[in-house]
């Protein structure tokens, strides 16, 4: 059944949070996303079990990524080395988010995605509609993904790929706690 209640308040997303989650996100190569919940994005001042993935661009400016709320869909894309993925896709096409790190915000449990976009210049939060249909969508591109993953098969070139391409997440233990459980992406 969807929760009735709205997301965090862009007020109350936690400054300390998001300078921990760039913090930690430095440590990797290329994006990365977290899955949190709402007591961890508001710094305690939201009580809830309900999730987020936050994504983390702190080398980007938020005008980068305009349609940050427009409609989400899967898609089976490639990693970097060339083995397929599902992938849920934001801001018309902009930037791809692994599926399974998305599956762990359970966006079916409360009828939406709750998204923290981390960028150098803001921290904001999209919220995005999830139905059964979408469900479906998702489940469809892992089935697709996983049905190829020992094909091999890199982009020809650059001008194929997504511009902010999320393979690698966490999710997090403990309100104030970075202890991580990762998610790697397949063939990674």
């Amino acid at each position: 059944m969807p929760h009735t209640s709205s997301p965090v308040p862009n007020a109350d997303i936690s400054s300390e949070f998001v300078q921990c989650l760039r913090e930690s996100a430095s440590a990797h190569q290329g994006y990365v996303a977290y899955v949190a919940d709402a007591s961890q994005v508001s710094g305690g001042k939201i009580k809830g079990n309900e999730r987020y993935v936050a994504i983390v661009l702190s080398d980007t400016d938020a005008s980068a990524v305009p349609n940050r709320a427009a409609p989400i869909h899967a898609e089976v894309r490639r990693t970097a080395e060339g083995f397929p993925i599902a992938c849920v896709m934001f801001a018309l096409r902009l930037a791809e988010v692994d599926a399974r790190i998305v599956s762990q915000a359970f966006p079916s449990l409360y009828g939406r995605l709750n998204v923290l976009w981390i960028f150098r210049d803001i921290a904001t939060i999209e919220s995005h509609a999830y139905s059964a249909e979408m469900e479906e969508d998702f489940e469809n591109a892992f089935c697709v993904a996983d049905g190829h993953r020992d094909e091999y098969d890199p982009y020809d070139d650059h001008t194929q790929r997504t511009d902010v391409e999320v393979h690698t997440g966490f999710v997090l233990e403990g309100i104030g706690s970075l202890q991580q459980t990762p998610m790697q992406s397949a063939g990674v």
